[in-house]
């Protein structure tokens, strides 16, 4: 469901440029037959059904107008690996706020879409109930016309067997110009297009432009009609079908609002334009028939995109976001279970240890990228608590992809047999330069981890304060008799690991709390160690030694030496800079709002 509401989002963005287009040569080119109007709006139709587009090196489209939807993570929350988790933090989906956008928008939006499909569908049901009911009683008036007494106006209902309603206190003066503007609407076609652009209208429900166009429309087309039947008309002729006109504009509400009916709409228009029409010059004609052609290149076909190639060697072959979400896919789709519930939380985090393209040859558009690295998934539940690890797996894997312009297709997902053919199948398998990385199952576990644990926090909108507060509270409850805080760290290993795991949730506690100041005890020295181990664990150098744990200096000295530290860091280093060597002095600056 998220992969169709994808579709069909970004079928809209790029309907909407060409709606715009419609609409502005619709106001400038006020002179221009209506019926070619009609013909800009089915091209506009085109453009929101067909989920296919030709290129055109003429296209005006933006590049960023019709997104890929591969680049959207969905199905399992996720984010995707970064240099390192700060960055990750900084410049993905900020968990810090509890949610995460990619991952509420194709889960909820999807929903909300078909329920949104559903409430239109059941309006266009119930209003043609209603209008099916007033004709319920009808006379014959002649072939497939009939009178009612409880009909306002004329109007055209069906679409196989369409039939022309008229009310039964119609004025014979103004008989044969209604019936003259309606049977113009059956040889048009025109009770088949109101509902294929309410359907349309339907699917596209959410976006605002989507509606304006289905108004004018159903506007262009009256028009459209009206110069059918008036084109051989003399003044006198125009003037008693715009009396009749004038004489139908009265309880016109009941058709109107069903998608169903076709009826009178707009009347005050339709006379100006009546009384103005003129038969359009032939320049006029070429020239719309030319911004017609126009508008079709520019707006209804897809800018050419260039080829993926290699900007320096391990460079990805598309988008990072594109590269990382066929990867996050992959490992989900291979690990995640048919049988696991839905209340399990899927997580998963890759560390990229080296990549191998081949660029498309000569001739063809297809290439081959093969990803080797660490591959971490983890399946988590809610607690009270905090997460509580159901199943995982860290294992070296090689993702061999097809790519092209429209995304990833998985071709291979290598792992090493168990045993005596682990060591093996690594050698074999993995480039020599990698191996031995290949092999280090610790190295990168804690920074894979706690992007795991920030994918289901973001997800879930878990509070954080709740569940590191009291680790703390229960590392510091013994052993009791011991004065060096390394003591209380080893008597509670499981609470520590879950401290580190927490990563920047962690640090922002305890950065909070030292703000706070006053932590000179047990708590502060624990809060100091939790952070150092998280800087090192993200490649940042301690501060100081080891000797603040002894005693010889409180966890809360040890935060304003690193505090100065960060805003000395801050005049040395751009940004981004500071983000990639010292994540967790830029991750304390963020929150004081000095980066």
């Amino acid at each position: 469901m998220g992969g169709l509401f994808l579709e069909t989002l970004r079928m809209s963005i790029a309907a909407s440029w060409l709606i715009l287009a419609v609409i502005l040569l619709r106001a400038v080119l006020k002179k221009t037959p209506k019926w070619m109007v009609v013909l800009w709006w089915g091209i506009a139709a085109l453009r929101l059904t067909l989920p296919f587009s030709i290129e055109s090196a003429w296209s005006l489209l933006p590049s960023g107008g019709t997104f890929n939807a591969y680049s959207i993570p969905y199905d399992t929350p996720a984010i995707h690996n970064a240099v390192n988790p700060v960055l990750g933090g900084t410049f993905t989906p900020n968990p810090a706020g509890s949610v995460n956008p990619p991952y509420v928008w194709t889960s909820i939006l999807p929903v909300v879409w078909c329920i949104g499909i559903a409430v239109m569908l059941l309006y266009a049901v119930i209003s043609y109930a209603r209008v099916r009911r007033s004709v319920s009683e009808r006379v014959p008036y002649e072939g497939n016309i009939f009178l009612c007494d409880h009909v306002k106006s004329p109007f055209i209902l069906g679409l196989v067997r369409p039939k022309i309603y008229l009310p039964s206190s119609m004025d014979a003066m103004v008989m044969d110009p209604v019936i003259a503007h309606e049977k113009a609407h059956l040889a048009r076609r025109d009770h088949w297009w109101k509902p294929l652009g309410f359907l349309i209208l339907t699917v596209h429900w959410f976006n605002p432009l989507c509606w304006t166009a289905y108004v004018l429309l159903c506007r262009d087309i009256e028009l459209a009609c009206d110069e059918k039947v008036i084109r051989q008309m003399d003044l006198v002729g125009k003037k008693q079908y715009s009396a009749a006109l004038l004489a139908c504009s009265t309880g016109r509400r009941l058709v109107i609002i069903c998608p169903l009916a076709f009826g009178e709409v707009d009347v005050k228009e339709r006379v100006k334009n009546v009384l103005h029409y003129k038969k359009p010059a032939f320049w006029i004609i070429a020239g719309a028939v030319a911004a017609c052609a126009v508008v079709t290149v520019c707006f209804a076909t897809n800018p050419k995109r260039s080829r993926p190639h290699l900007a320096a060697p391990g460079a990805a072959a598309a988008t990072f976001f594109e590269e990382q979400t066929a990867i996050q896919k992959s490992i989900l789709g291979h690990n995640r279970r048919p049988e696991t519930p839905t209340d399990i939380l899927s997580c998963c985090s890759f560390v990229t240890l080296d990549t191998v393209l081949e660029p498309p040859k000569a001739g063809n558009d297809v290439g081959r990228a093969t990803y080797y690295g660490w591959a971490l998934y983890e399946e988590y539940q809610i607690t009270d608590s905090g997460l509580e690890t159901v199943r995982g797996s860290h294992i070296p894997v090689a993702l061999t992809f097809e790519y092209d312009d429209y995304g990833y297709s998985l071709l291979e997902y290598w792992e090493p047999r168990d045993g005596g053919y682990y060591l093996q199948d690594i050698r074999k398998k993995f480039p020599a330069h990698i191996v031995e990385d290949s092999l280090d199952s610790q190295k990168f576990i804690l920074q894979q981890t706690q992007e795991c644990y920030a994918q289901a926090i973001a997800s879930t909108g878990l509070d954080t304060d709740k569940v590191i507060g009291p680790l703390i509270e229960t590392i510091c409850s013994g052993p009791a008799l011991s004065s060096n805080p390394g003591d209380y760290i080893e008597a509670h290993p499981i609470e520590y690991r879950e401290l580190t795991y927490y990563g920047r949730y962690t640090l922002q506690y305890c950065f909070a709390r030292f703000e706070a100041g006053g932590e000179t005890g047990l708590a502060g020295h624990i809060m100091q160690q939790a952070c150092e181990d998280i800087a090192a664990g993200w490649g940042e150098k301690p501060l100081v030694s080891s000797q603040l744990m002894s005693g010889a200096l409180t966890g809360q000295m040890w935060y304003s030496a690193f505090k100065s530290n960060a805003l000395r860091l801050l005049e040395q280093y751009r940004e981004m800079a500071l983000a990639e060597r010292y994540p967790a002095s830029y991750q304390l600056l963020s929150m004081l709002g000095e980066a």
